[in-house]
Formats: C-alpha cells, structure tokens, sequence
C-alpha cells in the first residue's frame, strides 16, 4: 500500500474516531476566504473505533448518514454532498 494511501486512512481515523474498509479522497479544497482545506472522502465500511485526536485547532464533527438522508438535503455543503455521491456512483 503506498504510504500516501497508508496516511490517508491514519488521518481518517485520527480525525473522525472511526476505522473503515476503505477511505477514497473525493477532493481537497480550499473554500472562499479560508486558509484552510476542506476534504471530501467517501468512506466505506465505517465503524467507530476510538476516540478523536485532534491537533490543537483543528475541529471536526463526524455525522454520520445513510444516502437517503443526504439526497433528502439533510446534509449542508450542497457541493461537497454531490461530488462524494458521484464519485461513489450513486447520482
């Protein structure tokens, strides 16, 4: 497995506190006057797995929902619900 891949999943589970099957970057972007990146994933086979490890100023908050509830617009940050769907095949 190449080390990027390797890191990826690392971070995955450092992040959110869940472990997965599989973890495929959608895209990695920077949003209007932030400095920071945003990332979209499609994680597969989720799982939670232990607890978050955050550095000091990072935040993030896992929601978790089937695809049902995204397509119903429950999930915010249209554009990012679009690309994971269709890069998981699902539009």
């Amino acid at each position: 497995m190449p080390r990027d891949e390797e890191r990826r999943w690392e971070r995955f589970g450092e992040e959110t506190g869940y472990t997965a099957g599989s973890v495929e970057l959608v895209v990695s972007a920077i949003r209007n006057a932030s400095p920071y990146h945003r990332h979209v994933v499609v994680a597969r086979g989720c799982a939670p797995g232990h607890a978050q490890e955050l550095d000091e100023h990072e935040d993030c908050e896992p929601v978790v929902m089937d695809v049902a509830e995204v397509r119903a617009g429950r999930m915010t940050g249209s554009e990012q619900a679009y690309l994971a769907l269709d890069h998981a095949g699902l539009l």
